[in-house]
């Protein structure tokens, strides 16, 4: 029996091939069209020379396009491959490099980077993105969908590279199915949902489960300015009842809609990943969309989900993250969670070994996960692959990179990534709690703290207005107790280019260190 994903989608395409599938601006497709424009696409791709295990690079924005050429690329058993829309020429090439492509597929805008990417021209196939290509060129019968294997790889996508050169993290059709149904219980997701998601992965899941995806008007590239009416106007209008994405987009979304007083009748839950999310960003959007569950999703490109917890769980002791780190719920039913000493070198050992070393409750180590929607392998540094994963018998555990801990009733605490601690005055110093701290200082944006040389830097973004002096600053991190050689403020500190949430610290150490 095949274990291709195309079979979930394709059962939902014939049991209502009247329901809407994507509704995309003023352009819409239901379940039934998408299926025929899948078939049509498949067709496409495999006269010009595609087949079962080709990597094709998928350069095409969040589309009906995009789902319809990636539907049919499972169709007919190739990999998509893809990298991100604000990624430049050193990231194409490494992707490129990573896993050479047999084909281009993307719209003609995206055909222009053939002038700028060799690796891009070397491609054998190069292929424009678009309905009216499919439909009008297949001409041959369209063939059953591939045979492959449940661990066959599907989708290819890269990781953003904070710690190092990107990796492309190889999502099997096993995989996807086991993400897609760990989202589905965690998030208690429906086929009747109108879901709004910005992370093009969850259409996926929307299309495996039946429901309504509504892409949003709002650039991938640049997801903390966009124009709020428009995506307000798109909820009413869609009578969107679920949505998902970055703090960052949020974060605008409710001080739009609180400060014009904006009811959304229509939306019930709203999932927030990507990036941490503090109190302060949760008491918003409570104030915000009162009537609304807004649940936080702690995850990775590797695991997601690992854990949730609601917003109103987080606000009820934000003194409490200060001391203890950050909550994150209670991990999913579908992973296992461990908690490792932290050390630099490759983990390796038997089940007995591995569960020798597990920390007790309430002591912060790295966080390690293992299960069926946890990626297994990379494609790229095999180097790297080997120090982030843990190979016990056929399990294969990953290292999250988090520092963290489970208390004594199972709960998950985040204390900030593994290498943005440091070791000063005997103990090793995390930056979550510090982080919170700042954050709930009158006038302060955001902050944390590094140590550059053998100073503890703290470095701040004032809110816009805020009439603070450093020398303010400097007593209000005095009086909260926090370690401190230098403030520094900075008009803006860097955010990672993914999701605009969280503090790219190698960016910030980088402009702290001229300073």
């Amino acid at each position: 029996m095949s274990g291709n994903i195309i079979g979930i989608f394709i059962a939902n395409a014939e049991r209502f091939p009247e329901k809407p599938a994507i509704i995309d601006g003023d352009r819409a497709i239901t379940y039934g069209e998408l299926l025929r424009d899948v078939r049509n696409a498949a067709r496409y791709l495999a006269e010009r020379g595609i087949g079962k295990g080709d990597p094709m690079l998928i350069f095409v924005p969040m589309s009906i396009d995009l789902y319809t050429i990636l539907l049919a690329a499972f169709h007919i058993g190739a990999v998509g491959l893809f990298v991100d829309a604000w990624s430049d020429r050193r990231r194409l090439a490494a992707a490129c490099r990573m896993l050479p492509p047999r084909a281009f597929v993307g719209v003609p805008k995206a055909h222009l980077l053939r002038l700028l990417s060799p690796g891009i021209r070397a491609i054998p196939i190069k292929l424009f993105a678009g309905a009216g290509r499919w439909r009008a060129r297949g001409k041959g019968a369209i063939a059953p969908p591939a045979a492959v294997q449940p661990d066959d790889p599907a989708l290819v996508t890269m990781t953003t590279g904070s710690t190092g050169m990107p990796k492309g993290a190889r999502r099997t059709h096993r995989f996807l199915v086991a993400q897609h149904d760990a989202l589905v219980r965690s998030l208690g997701s429906s086929a009747g949902d109108i879901d709004m998601p910005l992370l093009p992965v969850f259409v996926l899941s929307n299309l495996a489960l039946g429901a309504t995806t509504v892409i949003p008007p709002v650039d991938p590239r640049n997801v903390e300015s966009f124009d709020p009416s428009s995506v307000v106007d798109v909820i009413r209008r869609a009578g969107v009842t679920s949505t998902s994405g970055s703090p960052a987009f949020y974060d605008l979304l409710a001080a739009y809609c609180a400060g014009r007083d904006i009811a959304l009748p229509s939306l019930r839950t709203l999932a927030l990943g990507g990036a941490p999310v503090f109190p302060r960003l949760a008491s918003s959007l409570v104030a915000a969309f009162p009537d609304v569950a807004i649940m936080i999703v702690y995850g990775s490109t590797e695991a997601e989900p690992i854990s949730t917890i609601t917003a109103g769980e987080l606000i009820r002791d934000p003194a409490g993250i200060a001391r203890r780190g950050l909550p994150v719920g209670n991990p999913t039913p579908d992973i296992e969670v461990m908690i490792l000493p932290i050390r630099d070198e490759i983990v390796a050992g038997d089940r007995a070994e591995l569960d020798g070393m597990r920390l007790p409750a309430e002591e912060i180590g790295e966080i390690c996960v293992a299960g069926e929607h946890v990626l297994k392998e990379y494609y790229g540094d095999a180097a790297v692959w080997r120090k982030n994963k843990i190979f016990v018998g056929d399990e294969i555990w990953h290292r999250t990179g988090d520092a963290g801990y489970l208390d004594a009733g199972g709960r998950l605490y985040l204390a900030g990534r593994v290498r943005q601690s440091f070791i000063h005055g005997g103990e090793r110093i995390f930056v979550f709690p510090i982080e919170e701290r700042l954050l709930e200082m009158e006038g302060i944006a955001a902050g944390t703290i590094m140590k550059i040389g053998e100073r503890l830097v703290v470095a701040v973004e004032p809110l816009p207005g805020a009439a603070r002096t450093v020398a303010e600053i400097e007593t209000m991190i005095a009086e909260a107790g926090i370690p401190c050689d230098a403030v520094m403020a900075v008009s803006a500190i860097p955010r990672d280019p993914r999701h605009r949430s969280k503090i790219d610290y190698d960016r910030l150490r980088d402009l702290l260190e001229k300073r």
